[in-house]
């Protein structure tokens, strides 16, 4: 659960701190679709990163940082899989 709140406090800060997603205004169908396949694609890249991120842990046996990992990884995919329609 406390992964979960990591993912969540990021996601967050990222589109708060993101001034071209806090301050503009969705007005159209159009507008809406391609923001969420911006944000699905960020979410996409975060998994390939942190798989990356794992691949390395395996090698070193680091592996309750593996695990972390892992869980960032279920968490994010979790909100795509609610939000992303692929």
């Amino acid at each position: 659960m406390y992964i979960r709140a990591k993912v969540l406090i990021v996601v967050l800060l990222f589109i708060f701190l993101n001034p071209s997603i806090s301050f503009s205004k969705i007005t159209s169908e159009q507008e809406a679709e391609v923001f969420l396949n911006t944000y699905c694609f960020e979410l996409l890249n975060a998994v390939e990163s942190l798989h990356e991120e794992q691949k390395v842990l395996v090698e070193e046996k680091k592996w309750e940082q593996f695990y972390e990992k892992g869980s960032l990884i279920l968490a994010i995919s979790n909100i795509y899989g609610n939000l992303c329609k692929y």
